[in-house]
Order: structure tokens, then sequence, then C-alpha cells
């Protein structure tokens, strides 16, 4: 891929709100683990 092209797959990807559902789950851990080592 070309460098504007990986811009672009950045942008909408940053842009693409968030589905949650099965992703979750995922998220909650990796936010623990962040409060873990980093505080509230």
């Amino acid at each position: 891929h070309s460098p504007e092209e990986l811009c672009e797959l950045v942008k909408l990807w940053l842009e693409t709100r968030f589905a949650g559902g099965r992703h979750w789950s995922r998220v909650n851990k990796i936010m623990a683990v962040e409060r873990g080592h980093f505080g509230p």
C-alpha cells in the first residue's frame, strides 16, 4: 500500500463508530488492566 492509502485506512478506522457487541468484554478487560497500572 502507498502512504496515501495507509493514511486513508487509518482515517477511516479512526472515524468509524465502535459497534461494541461481542468485543465489549475484551475492551472491559483491557480497561481493567489499564486501571491497575495507571490508576482510575
